[in-house]
């Protein structure tokens, strides 16, 4: 599949996992609009060298959705789970660590396109709990940049570290292009989260670097499913009877 440079089409991986084999390529190259990918699990890793490190796309202009990756990444520019995001992207996660030469992000490379941005672009429901290395270039927990008008929306930042050469956030870093910037709503990073060592302070569900919930909290399965933060409501209900265990319980992941 990783040869075809636009899938248009529909893939139900009905829950079963898509083992990687340390090479550069992902399962997909692009999705394109129009098209989806859902209910699959990718494990294994990428080692793309000097190449874009990804585990189900390079770039997302359909819809992802049910999706988990706990493949490790790394490569010049990375995500967790897609490199750029520009359609939607919706109730998945990522476990696996990300490392990168320049930016990288936990679930996401880059939300959105640079320039005028692109409105439309939505991650929503996604927690990745991964460790993202930057070398040389910026780092989040969810994603390494969020583009003008693109949305990250009731994503959890569960990542232990995050370190970059330049202004890690716990979520993403926003992007302005002197009219408008990168959205944020309802999200959360784990309060134990440090970035060159350090705790974050000042972080907030809008900003750059989300709201705080500790780890103790983020292991209950009260805290996702209470109203007040809504992060779990009714994410799973179309997957019905037979859907992915591992996805009910986003309480429980492998470390942090």
């Amino acid at each position: 599949i990783a040869g075809v440079s636009f899938f248009t089409g529909s893939f139900d991986g009905n829950g079963h996992t898509i083992t990687l084999d340390g090479t550069e390529a992902g399962v997909f190259f692009n999705i394109g609009v129009g098209g989806e990918v859902r209910n699959v699990k990718v494990s294994g890793g990428v080692d793309a060298g000097n190449s874009l490190g990804f585990v189900l796309a390079v770039t997302n202009y359909g819809t992802i959705r049910g999706c988990v990756s706990t493949a490790s990444v790394s490569g010049h520019l990375s995500g967790g789970l897609v490199y750029n995001n520009c359609g939607t992207l919706e109730h998945s996660y990522a476990t696996g660590s990300v490392i990168s030469e320049n930016l990288g992000g936990g679930l996401i490379g880059v939300n959105g396109v640079g320039g005028s941005g692109t409105p439309g672009t939505i991650a929503q429901y996604c927690f990745a709990t991964g460790e993202v290395t930057s070398v040389s270039s910026y780092s989040g927990g969810i994603a390494g940049h969020n583009n003008p008008q693109a949305l990250l929306d009731h994503c959890v930042a569960l990542n232990p570290r995050l370190s970059g050469n330049a202004d890690p956030h716990r979520i993403a870093l926003k992007i302005t292009d002197g009219v408008n910037s990168g959205v944020y709503s309802n999200n959360y990073a784990l309060a134990e989260i440090t970035l060159f060592g350090a705790p974050v302070l000042g972080g907030a569900a809008d900003n750059e670097d989300g709201a705080d919930v500790t780890l103790a909290e983020a292991q209950t399965q009260s805290w996702w499913s209470d109203p007040s933060t809504g992060i779990w409501k009714d994410v799973w209900g179309d997957h019905g009877a037979g859907g992915l265990p591992d996805y009910d319980h986003p309480w429980v992941w492998d470390s942090v």
